[in-house]
């Protein structure tokens, strides 16, 4: 087990392993779940308010939600850079994926208020059916959190590595947010209230 985390430690670039302050090793732990905690909040202020100054909410929810939680994946997986251990960032990564399924299951299970033409009016009677989608979301952060690890992997120079990670980590959530998205669109499949016609 020893040997096995040296030789992981001992994959990063010669760059990764130089000396870190505390304070750059700190800041690169928090960024991602710093990220992630201003796109929360921005998400419920988004969903409070008609409009946040000239943005109306989908503008909002684009120009500013989506690109913070874009880039937090490839935030975390930076960390192994940052800090040169690895297995410091995989359990980042792993860390935060559970907290966004943990926290989208307890959001879900308390805001709805209806499944299919059902009213819900307890929390247990929707968190089952919240759950599939609460996973792949988690999943979908997880991974994306993988392909920034692989980038990382790969090595190079400072700037190109970090760029190289955000963009990678970015388009794998993305894509696998996609796939989360189909999941709720599968759980859900056919549910309205709707008359047929």
């Amino acid at each position: 087990m020893i040997v096995a985390s040296h030789m992981a430690e001992s994959m990063v670039p010669s760059s990764g392993r130089r000396h870190v302050s505390p304070a750059t090793a700190t800041a690169s732990l928090l960024a991602a779940p710093i990220l992630l905690a201003v796109a929360m909040i921005a998400t419920v202020v988004d969903d409070s308010v008609v409009a946040v100054g000239p943005l109306d909410r989908a503008a909002f929810g684009w120009l500013v939600v989506a690109p913070l939680v874009l880039l937090s994946p490839g935030a975390a997986a930076l960390t192994w850079r940052a800090t040169g251990r690895r297995v410091l960032a995989s359990r980042l990564i792993a860390a935060l994926s559970l907290a966004i399924g943990l926290g989208l299951e307890l959001r879900l299970a308390f805001t709805v208020t209806q499944i299919g033409c059902t009213p819900v009016h307890d929390p247990l009677q929707a968190a089952p059916l919240m759950l599939p989608i609460a996973a792949a979301a988690g999943a979908a952060f997880g991974l994306a959190g993988i392909v920034g690890m692989v980038s990382v992997g790969v090595g190079g120079r400072g700037l190109l590595v970090a760029l190289r990670t955000i963009v990678a980590a970015a388009i794998g959530l993305a894509v696998f947010g996609l796939a989360a998205i189909f999941v709720f669109a599968v759980t859900f499949a056919g549910v309205s209230c709707a008359a047929p016609q």
